[in-house]
């Protein structure tokens, strides 16, 4: 049995959160410990009650070690009694490594490092991305490992960290729905933050196109997030305000994605997208733009099961979705390829992957 802790910065909604949550469920199901620690409080996803929570409580203000220290020295005690022997970061923010790595002088465990997003551009800021290549290279030097999503990602950080890293894709969480198979709603849907990275401001400038062509259909974007005011604003600048529903967070948004006519990303940058994965499990035709790090191109099926456009073009998205309610032969044969990526994201065959990796580092 292992004894594995998921450090986060918080386990508010967001798809860093669900997967820690669905390997969490996973990991507790094979009989091992799990215990997840966070630097602030917040949570939105339900746990098993084996789980143990630890809050950091981190001084947003100041979240240096020597600041800290007394907190820090208390999730030292809490994993010792847990005997952690493996602490997964799901984070890209430096400080969290650095915790770990304090509090690993004190309590050996194995840490492996997820990295879930283009490096080129997350963190957002060139400070922010240089104190963690220099966090990832003190990694590599204690032998940590390093689970990346796709090609891309791991060749950032060069030839060192790749020798010791594997891809995993994330695991799918069990649905209580099936893939539809009646007549889909007049309806496309989006989901994520609503902040720049996800550009929905280049969706609703594409859907505007497309509504000048077919203009019965609605959107429905779900998420919350800083940029929500400046979205609805635009919406009414482009006159689609009436034809746009803004639904905000919810846990099971699944339920109104299943029975859609096509599900749109219309990222600037991701690593693989939970909500794109979930849409092609559901069997929704999927748009998205061929965006760094190239997540999306990896399940694309040279355009069988996505169609891909280019990132930030308004009108190749607003094609792409013409061609998609205009084309129900088109949409039909998506679907039906689409939901074959299933069995391969199931959680207990991520979770497999992620003890096999587990067991080689041991070797090493």
């Amino acid at each position: 049995m292992r004894s594995i802790a998921f450090f986060v910065k918080t386990f508010e909604g967001g798809g860093a959160q669900r997967v820690m949550a669905t390997l969490a469920r996973q990991f507790i199901l094979e009989n091992h410990q799990v215990s997840i620690v966070t630097m602030f409080h917040a949570e939105s996803y339900s746990l098993p009650s084996e789980v143990e929570m630890f809050n950091l409580e981190i001084d947003r203000n100041d979240l240096s070690i020597e600041h800290n220290a007394k907190k820090i020295e208390k999730a030292f005690l809490f994993l010792k009694k847990r005997n952690v022997d493996t602490v997964i970061i799901g984070s890209t923010s430096a400080p969290l490594y650095k915790y770990a790595l304090e509090i690993r002088k004190k309590h050996e465990f194995r840490i492996i490092a997820q990295m879930t997003n283009d490096p080129n551009q997350s963190p957002r800021t060139q400070k922010l991305r240089d104190e963690r290549d220099v966090v990832f290279e003190e990694l590599n030097n204690v032998h940590s490992g390093f689970v990346f999503q796709t090609p891309f990602e791991r060749d950032y950080f060069g030839p060192e960290i790749a020798k010791r890293s594997v891809i995993i894709n994330n695991p799918i969480m069990d649905f209580a729905y099936c893939p539809y198979k009646g007549k889909r709603r007049r309806a496309i849907v989006a989901a994520g933050r609503l902040d720049e990275q996800k550009n929905f401001s280049l969706l609703l400038r594409a859907f505007a196109l497309f509504c000048d062509v077919v203009p019965d259909y609605r959107l429905e974007i779900y998420g919350r997030g800083h940029m929500e005011t400046i979205l609805r604003n635009e919406s009414e600048t482009l006159r689609i305000a009436d034809k746009v529903d803004f639904c905000g967070f919810q846990l099971d948004w699944q339920k109104n994605l299943v029975d859609c006519s096509m599900f749109v990303q219309s990222s600037d940058y991701e690593g693989v997208s939970n909500v794109l994965l979930e849409a092609l499990c559901l069997g929704v035709p999927t748009i998205s733009t061929d965006c760094p790090a190239y997540g999306a191109r990896m399940f694309a099926e040279d355009g069988q099961s996505i169609l891909l456009v280019p990132v930030g073009d308004e009108k190749k998205l607003s094609d792409a979705m013409i061609k998609l309610a205009n084309e129900p032969s088109l949409s039909k044969r998506m679907s039906e390829l689409s939901v074959k990526i299933c069995d391969r994201l199931r959680v207990e065959n991520i979770a497999r992957q992620y003890f096999r990796y587990f067991d080689e580092l041991d070797r090493c």
